[in-house]
């Protein structure tokens, strides 16, 4: 049924679309940076990561970004599928393979039956490659060559060291190239690198999708030591590793950049930029001001994020957009470039923001969006946001109140029940979690 689909899209897809005119699409995901941490959010309060500024620079920076889960492998179910991920169990984290006894692990990843960003981009004639960090699934149905890509270089699983000589602690954690576990040497985010500009300078009559899921700066904290020796200034050995690693990070992000630019491929190309959760301070020493909330909290710092996009010609260069866009956009806006049409088999939560960018509808993408950790759901309408926990549910104006200071539930019943009122209608779409998992919900 799956491939049918994928079948009936190439149908779909208009004959005047040629394949030489298609956009090739590069989307870049980072690991656990802080959002003052990208020097065009940080305004002067975090690192500096002129590489990758120049992506806002060259086209549009979502000053209300968000992401589909404060936590790594459902932010990245949500991105790669364009729909909550509490649509198919993907509740929760992916725990370390075997730590949770009763947990099923042939149901411990993206199910099989969802249809991925690389499913709907080869089925518009896209050569599609995952590059780096995977993380939604260690068992062979997960893997991604049976996830709509054609090439894969990374591991499986959520976390590894930073130099590719160390050993692994499972299969998670071992490097592979397509289907095959292999040995492999050097740092990991200049290797990612590497790879990605391989992938997309051989030659093909065929546009390509790269999905760059660079590791970093998530732990473990593995600089390059020449990188932090740079920030010998920096007192707190954690911030000063994260400086180091963000350097790094940033240069080679600015290699893809360039390598777009020198060959030509600059204009013909949408380059997707976000991170996948609000920075884990208390393990990296990431900063996420002015927000509130870390890396697996609903406050802001745990799900709003630096989020940028460029297509020159397209979009204009060194716009600000600030009405709430979400990952779950990516699908929608990189299918409708391609000229195809999303399955009407099943609903999708993000849109196609390419309209909004250019001006051809006014309207805000969203009405409203959602999150839910465990137990506790968050709604953002309009200016609102509420977080339901049900002994104490918070509710902050983020127009006048960004850092989340003030909890106004006390003060406005009536907006409380309202947005509670829209939470229970959107648990109503939600299949129970596949798996449980070790994390828990920081506030």
């Amino acid at each position: 049924m799956k491939r049918f689909i994928l079948a009936m899209l190439l149908i779909v897809v208009p004959l005047a679309v040629n394949a030489k005119t298609k956009p090739n699409i590069v989307l870049i995901f980072t690991d656990d940076a802080g959002y003052a941490d990208i020097s065009a959010f940080g305004q002067g309060r975090g690192l500096l990561t002129p590489q990758i500024d120049r992506i806002a620079e060259n086209g549009v920076k979502f000053t209300s970004g968000y992401v589909a889960a404060s936590v790594c492998a459902p932010s990245r179910a949500g991105l790669l599928t364009g729909r909550y991920q509490q649509r198919y169990g993907f509740h929760l984290n992916l725990p370390v393979a075997g730590t949770i006894p009763t947990n099923d692990p042939d149901v411990e990843g993206l199910p099989v039956d969802e249809l991925t960003i690389g499913d709907l981009l080869q089925a518009q004639g896209y050569r599609t490659a995952i590059i780096g960090k995977w993380h939604q699934g260690v068992r062979d149905q997960f893997r991604p060559l049976v996830r709509g890509f054609d090439y894969f270089f990374g591991f499986l699983a959520g976390s590894r060291s930073y130099w590719l000589e160390d050993p692994a602690r499972d299969l998670g954690q071992r490097m592979m190239r397509n289907t095959e576990f292999i040995s492999a040497s050097g740092y990991m985010t200049e290797v990612l690198t590497d790879e990605a500009i391989e992938f997309m300078s051989q030659e093909s009559d065929q546009p390509f999708f790269v999905y760059l899921s660079h590791f970093a700066p998530h732990a473990p904290m593995q600089p390059k030591p020449e990188d932090e020796a740079l920030f010998w200034h920096i007192e707190d050995p954690k911030r000063r590793a994260l400086a180091g690693m963000s350097l790094s990070m940033d240069r080679e992000i600015g290699r893809v950049l360039d390598f777009l630019e020198e060959s030509g491929l600059h204009e013909n190309t949408l380059v997707i930029f976000l991170n996948d959760n609000g920075g884990p301070t208390y393990q990296n020493a990431s900063d996420n001001s002015p927000l509130r909330g870390v890396k697996g909290s609903e406050f802001e710092g745990g799900i709003r994020v630096a989020y940028m996009m460029q297509w020159p010609g397209v979009i204009p260069a060194g716009m600000v957009y600030d009405h709430p866009v979400i990952a779950y956009d990516v699908v929608p806006t990189a299918v409708a470039v391609t000229g195809g049409t999303l399955p009407d088999d099943r609903e999708f939560d993000g849109v196609n923001l390419i309209p909004h960018l250019i001006g051809e509808i006014d309207a805000p993408p969203h009405e409203q969006l959602f999150w839910m950790r465990a137990a506790y759901a968050t709604v953002r309408r309009g200016d609102w946001k509420l977080m339901n926990n049900e002994e104490r549910p918070m509710l902050f104006n983020l127009r006048e109140d960004l850092s989340e200071t003030e909890n106004l539930a006390e003060r406005y019943p009536e907006k409380v029940m309202e947005l509670q009122a829209a939470i229970a209608e959107w648990e109503k779409i939600h299949t129970p979690r596949l798996w449980d998992t070790g994390w828990t919900v920081r506030r």
